[in-house]
């Protein structure tokens, strides 16, 4: 476990998850492969079923944030598991 109370500075930063046994340590799992199937570039597929633009904008303009996202008032009060993310 890493606590820091103040700033990062890194050029770089990989996060490897271990959804099965976090006990285990970090190690490679099945969301950190690069086929079309796990990767987002999926929602560029012919097959994906996307929200209409006009349902997309009314959502936004009504929750403030993006469908899917956490809005910035639920980071500030839960922060964000970035390996999740």
């Amino acid at each position: 476990m890493l606590c820091v109370d103040g700033k990062i500075v890194s050029s770089e930063i990989v996060i490897l998850c271990n959804k099965s046994n976090p006990t285990e340590g970090l190690s490679l799992d099945e969301h950190w492969t690069t086929n079309d199937n796990q990767w987002p570039d999926f929602v560029f597929s012919d097959t994906f079923s996307s929200i209409a633009l006009n349902l997309l904008e009314s959502r936004i303009k009504e929750e403030k944030h993006l469908p899917g996202i956490p809005s910035a008032k639920e980071v500030a009060n839960n922060g964000i598991n970035l390996g999740e993310f």
